[in-house]
């Protein structure tokens, strides 16, 4: 196995290793009401923004 397709199974091992998480937590995150118009909550998108900070 060569330099180059031993790192790529590193990048892929560790996406595979993290991809549940990053989606659980996308869920978690546009489950947040976060569009802002007049009268929109504004503590909505304030949560959100916290959310990704």
């Amino acid at each position: 196995m060569t330099h180059s397709s031993r790192s790529l199974d590193e990048i892929r091992s560790r996406i595979d290793a993290g991809l549940s998480e990053s989606v659980e937590t996308l869920k978690a995150l546009v489950r947040i009401p976060s569009v802002s118009w007049d009268g929109f909550p504004s503590e909505e998108v304030h949560r959100s923004a916290e959310f990704v900070a």
